[in-house]
């Protein structure tokens, strides 16, 4: 597959205690590649915001943080490699931002989210300016990922029918 027809995997929660989901799929024939769109979202659990003291984010601004990791289990002696495309705010539907990746296929993300006051009145009143992912305290706050699996560069032969493990630990970080 591409970026562009990634399979969406859907929403998953970053909480306090990190919640991790998996997925297992196969990689099949030589040279397939496997996308994945996967959306981490503001927990119901989230720590408060760090704002100017008076607790209203949305007077002084706040901000809130998040980690996301990612790993990759191989099957038997196959090697994958995994890369996670972080997309530009402003278009978390196209495939163009930063990619990641790591040789031990353990891809480690922290994002955030912050707010002001001149954020929450354009965005509520306008609906302008509010970029998909949320404005941070006031707002439920989400990032867009693209996975990719796929054989080692230096082993493009390697796959298998058996499956991978994609694992993905989301956790909202105390202020």
């Amino acid at each position: 597959s591409t970026c562009a027809t990634a399979t969406n995997l859907g929403q998953v929660d970053a909480t306090t205690n990190g919640a991790t989901n998996t997925w297992q799929r196969s990689i099949y024939p030589t040279g397939d590649n496997d996308w994945f769109k996967i959306t981490v979202r503001e927990g119901l659990d989230s720590p408060a915001c760090i704002d100017g003291g008076d607790n209203i984010p949305c007077i002084d601004g706040g901000i809130e943080r998040y980690l996301t990791e990612f790993s990759l289990t191989d099957p038997g002696s196959e090697n994958y490699r995994l890369d996670v495309l972080v997309p530009n705010l402003a278009d978390y539907d196209s495939c163009t931002g930063t990619t990641l990746n790591n040789a031990s296929n353990a891809i480690s993300h922290e994002w955030s989210r912050s707010s002001d006051l001149f954020d929450c009145i354009v965005c509520a009143a306008f609906d302008l300016y509010c970029y998909p992912g949320g404005y941070g305290c006031a707002f439920d706050d989400q990032q867009v990922y693209y996975v990719r699996i796929r054989a080692d560069p230096a082993t493009p032969q390697s796959f298998s029918c058996a499956p991978f493990t994609l694992s993905v630990t989301t956790t909202a970080l105390a202020p």
